[in-house]
């Protein structure tokens, strides 16, 4: 792999290092109040920023407004017309990633975030699940919702969450774990082992 500098050089020593068994997650005793902070980040969030992949094996960045359940599945509705949803429909892998707002961040290089790698799979409409997840949609979002489920062509889809990372900031990140995900563990890098000789 060809290694850029800066923050993607950063992101290939990280994976180098998780294949050699040099990146370490204990099994943590974190701080409640640090479990809080991430349970409340991820309740404000109102859209999320998705990552599809064509059929061409073409990466596709976009967004869509979301609703997140208690077990941190977030639900979306798409439409059939965008090149992220056929995307979805080919392929059910995707990362969905929540991330602080520029005008509230303190750091750039720095923004707090929540990144989940998802299995997509369609809600039926009128099933149990669709009813329940528009109600929520409708008391987010008001009246507009009506008139997307008016229209054929938009999907609801839910993405659950295999697994997750919280960044805090530098040095603050955590991997999420348990059911939900909602437990927390720190990402810690150990130093190789000293050559011998």
């Amino acid at each position: 792999m060809r290694v850029l500098n800066g923050c993607a050089g950063l992101l290939t020593v990280w994976i180098d290092r998780y294949r050699e068994g040099r990146m370490n997650t204990p099994n943590p005793n974190i701080d409640a109040d640090l479990a809080d902070e991430y349970r409340h980040f991820l309740a404000g969030r109102r859209s999320v920023q998705l990552a599809t992949i064509s059929t061409e094996q073409a990466p596709l960045a976009s967004y869509a407004p979301c609703v997140i359940d208690p077990e941190r599945r977030v639900y979306i509705m798409l439409s059939e017309l965008s090149a992220h949803t056929q995307n979805i429909l080919q392929h059910s892998s995707v990362s969905a990633l929540f991330i602080e707002d520029e005008s509230e961040a303190k750091n750039m290089f720095a923004r707090h975030r929540v990144t989940f790698a998802c299995d997509a799979a369609e809600i039926n409409r009128g099933c149990d699940t669709w009813e329940r997840v528009i109600a929520d949609f409708r008391a987010q979002f008001g009246d507009i919702v009506d008139t997307l489920c008016s229209l054929s062509d938009f999907h609801l889809f839910q993405l659950t969450p295999r697994s997750g990372v919280f960044v805090k900031g530098f040095g603050k990140a955590y991997t999420l774990h348990g059911d939900g995900l909602d437990k927390l563990s720190h990402i810690t890098v150990t130093p190789p082992p000293a050559a011998s000789g």
